[in-house]
């Protein structure tokens, strides 16, 4: 069965990587935007608004107009609000037909003081590291702010929080894509502050 899955996962993967390098991605008119950090985003769903120079969501996504090959991805991550809700920094991340539950790409995702980073195709979502299920504790996440840094070069990824190092992998299934935040909870408003893309 876990065979049958990984195998099915692989070629959705695969199919959905040439497409993504065959035609680019549509963009919808009519989505509201956003500019924070230098970076003009795309609100998909859930509640954002600005606040100063930073992004305040919840319930949903929000992701940049533009993509990303290699490059590093920078931001604090604050939640406003009692229980943490689990918080997502989506890289190399496509939606087919600009429909959010039809996400690939890459996430880390935050939730507490446990991480884990996941590759999807077509919503369907795996760690990317085979041998860890679900979230990870980690000592090095704080459950209420964090400064998170993703570098991105070709196939490898090095996740750093709070000036140290979180994970380093390497994954060759997508190749570019968009920065994509996400907040799990509706009931829960998550800081993002100091935002840097570089490319």
């Amino acid at each position: 069965m876990a065979i049958a899955r990984s195998l099915a996962l692989s070629t959705a993967i695969a199919a959905l990587a040439s497409l993504s390098c065959s035609k680019p991605e549509p963009v919808k008119a009519g989505r509201p935007t956003l500019t924070a950090g230098g970076v003009t985003w795309r609100i998909l769903n859930g509640n954002w608004k600005k606040q100063g120079d930073s992004l305040v969501g919840s319930g949903g996504h929000i992701q940049s107009a533009t993509e990303l090959t290699d490059g590093t991805i920078e931001m604090d991550i604050e939640e406003q609000g009692g229980a943490p809700s689990t918080v997502g920094v989506g890289f190399r991340y496509m939606l087919f037909n600009d429909d959010p539950s039809r996400a690939s790409g890459y996430t880390l995702n935050l939730s507490g003081n446990a991480f884990n980073v996941f590759r999807g195709a077509n919503n369907y979502w795996l760690s990317v590291n085979p041998d860890t299920k679900g979230l990870i504790p980690s000592s090095i996440i704080d459950p209420k702010k964090n400064h998170v840094i993703i570098r991105l070069k070709g196939p490898s990824f090095e996740i750093d929080v709070n000036g140290a190092s979180l994970i380093n992998l390497s994954d060759s299934a997508y190749t570019h894509g968009h920065v994509n935040l996400w907040v799990e909870s509706a009931g829960q408003s998550v800081l993002f502050s100091n935002i840097q893309v570089k490319g």
